[in-house]
Parts: C-alpha cells; sequence; structure tokens
C-alpha cells in the first residue's frame, strides 16, 4: 500500500492548485522528476557537505531505504527533496512559515506523516496565487 501525503479534502485541494492556469506544470514524466531529484539532491547535498554516494542517495530517495550512514544526513537529502518540490516554504522568512515547517518536517520524520503541515502548505500556496490573480 502506498503512503500518500495528502488525504482525500487536501488532494481536492491540492487539485485545485494545480488546476490554476497560473500553477506551475510540468511535462516530465514521474520517473524523469524521480531521477532529476536524485541528481539534483545529491548535488545539493555534496554542496552543504552530505556523505551519501550517488547510489545511496538514488536508494533513500527512490527506495526509501537509509544506509547505514548517520541519520542527520538521510534527514538533510529528504529535505531537499521536499524544499525542491516546493514541500515547505524555505523562501519565507515568515516566523510562521519557518515555524510550521519546523513541526511539519520534525513530525514527518519521526512518523512519517505530513497531514500536520499539509493543510496550512495548501493554504499558503492557494494565498500566494491568488496574489498574482
Amino acid at each position: 500500500m502506498d503512503k500518500h501525503i495528502f488525504n482525500e479534502e487536501q488532494l481536492k485541494r491540492a487539485e485545485d492548485i494545480l488546476a490554476n492556469p497560473l500553477a506551475k506544470l510540468s511535462s516530465l514524466s514521474s520517473s524523469e522528476l524521480r531521477d532529476l531529484a536524485v541528481v539534483w539532491c545529491y548535488y545539493s547535498g555534496k554542496i552543504e557537505g552530505n556523505t551519501y554516494t550517488y547510489v545511496e542517495t538514488e536508494t533513500l530517495l527512490k527506495d526509501g531505504i537509509t544506509p547505514e550512514k548517520r541519520y542527520e544526513d538521510a534527514k538533510m537529502l529528504k529535505s531537499v527533496v521536499m524544499m525542491n518540490a516546493d514541500l515547505i516554504p524555505v523562501y519565507s522568512a515568515k516566523d510562521a512559515d519557518i515555524l510550521h515547517y519546523r513541526r511539519g518536517l520534525i513530525a514527518f520524520y519521526e512518523t512519517g506523516d505530513y497531514t500536520q503541515y499539509a493543510d496550512y502548505f495548501l493554504g499558503r500556496l492557494k494565498e500566494r496565487l491568488e496574489e498574482i490573480e
């Protein structure tokens, strides 16, 4: 059984956001996006001092298997994925965004459940789209 980030209501909100013509859409396939995410995270991690090899990064991100490395490196690589998928507002300097990001990220790593942050994230994306309309 696949684990989903969003519940049914959140998924509907996400679909509404993606249906907005101002939302960024991609013609890349899911596997191409995963491959791109691995490359991006590997090199981003190297810049930040991550010790994972390319194969270890790929195994972590595609299969969810953490190699026998430090847990902090795994958390950093997963965080890079979420930042680049716009799942967390790293571009925001607002205290509320940073606080929600931290709470959501901690909950996600500890439980694998992202619902604590999903409602906040979807609301912020909707607000941003409305601001530029």
